[in-house]
C-alpha cells in the first residue's frame, strides 16, 4: 500500500509511470501532474476510471472514491457510465450561462474590443474545432485539469497540432481566469498544464533571398503572365514593402492621388489597438503608375486587388506566396521577405537613419511613452526613402549595379523633388554611357 509521503516525493521521469496502491487503485505520475486512477473489470472488459489529481484528491479520498466505485460494481453498475450520466444530468440542471462555452463567448466578446478581427476569428476557430466539442457544454466548475490534459494530449498526438495545443491551453487559461474575476469559477485548471505540452519549436524568420538575387527575381516578376493583377501586386509589394494583408486588403478610398500617398487605416495595422496608428506610404512615381494601371482593371470595385471568385472581396491571403512558388521561389521567398530586403539595403546603404527606415516599415520606434508624445510623421524624409528605393529597384531590374544613393545624392540631404531630378539624370547618363 502507498503512503502519502511516497506520493508527495514522487518525481517526474522521462516517461509517465505508475505507483500502485491496492484493489486496482494507482497514481499515474506524469510531467507536472499525479493522477489517481482505478482499474476494474466490467462485463469481462478492463476499464479505467479517473478519480482526480493529487494533492487536490488525497490518498484517503482516492481510496474512498475507489470503494464507492466498487460498491457500484457489486450492484452491476459501471462506474464510468454512472459518472457520465451524472455529468449529463448536471449539465442539464446548470443555467445556460454556467457552461464553458458561455463563459468563453463572453470572454471573446469582451476581448474583441481590443483584438483585431483576424485574431478573434483565429481564436473562435480553435474553440469551435477543438474545445467546445469536448467541454463546451460542461459546467465551468466541474472541469478538471486531467480533462484538459487529455484534450491537449489528443491535439499533440495529431499531426502538426503541437502549436495549436499551446494556443488552446493559453486560451482556456485566459477564459478560466476571466471566470474567476467574474465570480463564475474558483480555479484555473489549465494554469499548470504548460509543462505537460511538448516544447514549442524555435521561432523561424520569414524566408528571404539575398540582395544579390533581387535582380533575377524582379525580372521573373515582370515576366509573370498568369495573372496581371497578381504581377502588379508583387511589383507594388516590392516598391512599398508593406505587410501582405495591408496590401491585399487595400481599398481605393485609401489612395490620395493628388498628394501621391496611400494611407493604411489603423484598424488594419499590426499591433494592439491602443497603440495602432494609420500608416502613410508615400508613393514613388513607379508605384503610382502601377496603382493607376490597377485602377483601370478594378476601379469600379471597392478593393484594389479584387478576389478572383468573388470580386466584392479582396484577393486571397496566399496570393503572393502561390505566385512566388510558381516563379520558383517556394520556401525561399515570401511576401514578408520584401520588407527584409528593403530594410537591409536602406539601412546598409549609409544614407538613411535606421529610425526613419523603421518608421516606414511601420515598426514601433522607442518605448510607448516616447511614442505617445512623438507624433511626427517625418513624411518628407520618408518620401525620400521611397523614391530612392524605387530607383534602386529600377537599377537592379535593368542590371545596373550603381549605388543610386551615393551616385545621386553625393552625401547631401536633398528634398524629394531634387532627389527625383538627380536620380532621373543618373538614369539618363547611365543609359547613354552604357554603364
Amino acid at each position: 500500500m502507498l503512503t502519502d509521503t511516497q506520493i508527495r516525493q514522487a518525481k517526474a521521469r522521462s516517461k509517465p509511470y505508475k505507483l500502485f496502491d491496492e484493489k486496482g487503485l494507482f497514481a499515474l505520475v506524469n510531467s507536472g501532474s499525479k493522477l489517481w486512477r482505478f482499474r476494474y473489470k466490467y462485463q469481462g472488459k478492463e476499464k479505467l476510471l479517473t478519480l482526480g489529481d493529487y494533492p487536490a484528491v488525497s490518498l484517503k479520498e482516492a481510496r474512498q472514491a475507489r470503494d464507492a466505485a466498487k460498491s457500484l460494481l457489486k450492484d452491476g453498475i459501471d462506474p464510468s457510465a454512472e459518472r457520465q450520466e451524472r455529468k449529463k444530468a448536471s449539465a442539464v440542471a446548470q443555467p445556460a450561462d454556467d457552461t464553458f462555452q458561455a463563459l468563453a463567448k463572453d470572454y471573446v466578446a469582451l476581448k474583441s474590443k481590443t483584438w483585431s478581427p483576424r485574431t478573434v476569428r483565429k481564436y473562435l476557430n480553435r474553440l469551435e474545432l477543438y474545445v467546445y466539442p469536448a467541454i463546451g457544454n460542461r459546467p465551468i466548475k466541474s472541469i478538471t485539469a486531467s480533462e484538459l490534459q487529455n484534450l491537449l494530449q489528443e491535439l499533440q498526438d495529431r499531426k502538426k497540432l503541437d502549436e495549436t495545443a499551446h494556443i488552446v491551453r493559453m486560451l482556456c487559461s485566459q477564459i478560466f481566469r476571466y471566470g474567476i474575476a467574474c465570480g463564475r469559477c474558483e480555479i484555473d485548471p489549465a494554469l499548470h498544464l504548460k509543462s505537460v505540452i511538448a516544447e514549442r519549436g524555435k521561432a523561424t524568420h520569414a524566408a528571404v533571398i539575398g540582395l544579390h538575387q533581387v535582380p533575377d527575381l524582379l525580372r521573373k516578376i515582370d515576366g509573370y503572365e498568369i495573372n496581371e493583377q497578381t504581377r502588379l501586386a508583387l511589383q507594388i509589394m516590392t516598391l512599398t514593402f508593406t505587410r501582405t494583408l495591408e496590401l491585399l486588403c487595400a481599398k481605393w478610398d485609401e489612395i490620395d492621388w493628388e498628394n501621391e500617398l496611400w494611407t493604411i487605416p489603423a484598424a488594419r495595422m499590426k499591433g494592439k489597438t491602443a497603440h495602432k496608428r494609420p500608416h502613410i506610404v508615400p508613393l514613388a512615381p513607379q508605384a503610382l503608375t502601377l496603382f493607376k494601371r490597377l485602377y483601370q482593371l478594378n476601379g469600379h470595385r471597392e478593393y484594389v486587388f479584387a478576389g478572383v471568385y468573388d470580386p466584392r472581396k479582396h484577393a486571397a491571403c496566399n496570393t503572393l506566396v502561390v505566385a512566388l512558388e510558381r516563379l520558383g521561389y517556394g520556401g525561399v521567398m515570401t511576401g514578408h521577405g520584401f520588407r527584409s530586403l528593403a530594410s537591409t539595403w536602406l539601412k546598409g546603404c549609409g544614407r538613411f537613419n535606421s529610425e526613419l527606415v523603421e518608421r516606414q516599415l511601420a515598426h514601433v520606434v522607442g518605448n510607448r511613452v516616447a511614442n505617445a508624445y512623438d507624433r511626427g510623421s517625418y513624411l518628407e524624409q520618408r518620401t525620400e526613402i521611397m523614391i530612392v528605393w524605387a530607383n534602386q529597384i529600377d537599377a537592379w531590374r535593368a542590371g545596373n549595379s550603381t549605388d543610386y544613393v551615393r551616385a545621386a545624392t553625393q552625401n547631401r540631404v536633398l528634398k524629394p523633388s531634387e532627389l527625383a531630378a538627380k536620380l532621373k539624370q543618373a538614369d539618363t547618363t547611365a543609359f547613354q554611357t552604357g554603364a
